[in-house]
């Protein structure tokens, strides 16, 4: 062997064990910045971090490479007092981070979040973090999961997401987000269908016809102040199992709607300004609230009749037949 290729192997050699050496330094830098809270006790110099699987308390979670970097990092429930931990962007090699159920993690997401290059999965849910979603999660270009639940993060969501395109799983439920919501968010495909859940949010103006694509799984829109049309999400051809609406100020007629009763299990458009009949496709839906509208006619007869409860159809115009009362020619 040329003593050149001897050298190099002798250097890469070095060179990864190195950077598991320092995985560990980093591992044992993020259990102090987080306060070295007593869930992390046996992070300690020299633990076999590539072999943690979860936890004895789960809360923890580390997997590695072949070559002992840290690809996959999950804490869990921790009880903390701190700030983000910003020896996380060390772990240079991350494809996975899930940090959840702190509700002593506080301050903002650190910008430089954008350098953890090789992650295809962010979750950071049920913590007290605040300020902006970072701009620079565009940088992150295979993330196809962003996870941002439950925090209390405000502002508007950064039209830099549209630049993600492999993005298919957006959750930023319950924060403070205001603004529009912008097309291009997610990207889905026959082989990998969207899940978006923007719901318990402060956003407002009209909902994009981007969004009337047909690889939805679940969208969750509710409980903001949303306004325009919606009845795109709807038609035959989708494949969504889940479709909530509530508590915005969208404005349709319901009548030519066409759902894929098949497919679309769980209804919820209660509190908006919907108008029309109830055609036979959206009577089928098993799980349906069409409450407090302003819809009118009756009441299709179908399948889930007998099951829905009266609370489903309350406080429209003038909707009539079971479970409320018969319309006046019956």
């Amino acid at each position: 062997m040329p003593l050149f290729f001897f050298f190099l192997i002798l250097f890469l050699s070095f060179s990864s064990l190195l950077s598991a050496q320092n995985d560990e330094a980093t591992l044992l830098k993020i259990k102090e910045q987080l306060g070295n809270p007593i869930e992390l006790k046996n992070w300690v110099p020299g633990f076999d971090y590539c072999n943690q699987s979860w936890s004895e308390n789960m809360s923890s979670y580390l997997d590695c490479t072949g070559t002992g970097r840290v690809k996959s990092f999950i804490l869990n429930n921790l009880n903390v007092n701190s700030t983000f931990p910003s020896a996380i962007f060390d772990l240079t090699e991350l494809e996975n981070v899930v940090l959840q159920y702190m509700s002593g993690l506080y301050g903002q997401i650190p910008y430089c979040i954008g350098n953890l290059h090789h992650l295809t999965a962010l979750s950071i849910s049920y913590t007290s973090l605040s300020g902006p979603i970072p701009s620079s999660l565009a940088d992150i270009t295979n993330l196809e999961l962003l996870i941002m639940n439950n925090n209390k993060l405000f502002g508007p969501i950064p039209k830099s997401l549209s630049e993600l395109k492999y993005l298919s799983w957006l959750i930023l439920s319950n924060n403070r987000l205001s603004g529009p919501i912008l097309p291009g968010l997610v990207h889905g495909s026959p082989s990998k269908l969207i899940n978006l859940d923007l719901s318990y949010n402060d956003l407002s103006g009209e909902l994009p016809e981007y969004y009337g694509g047909p690889y939805f799984d679940q969208i969750d829109l509710s409980h903001n102040r949303l306004s325009g049309d919606a009845s795109f999400l709807f038609g035959k051809e989708k494949e969504t199992y889940l479709i909530r609406l509530s508590y915005n100020n969208f404005e349709f007629d319901l009548s030519h709607i066409e759902a894929n009763a098949d497919k679309l299990t769980v209804l919820d458009i209660k509190y908006n300004r919907i108008w029309g009949r109830i055609p036979q496709s959206v009577g089928d839906i098993g799980g349906i609230d069409l409450s407090n509208n302003q819809l009118c006619g009756p009441i299709p007869t179908w399948r889930y009749s007998w099951d829905q409860p009266v609370e489903a159809y309350a406080n429209n115009s003038c909707l009539c037949g079971v479970p409320l009362p018969p319309c006046c020619n019956e």
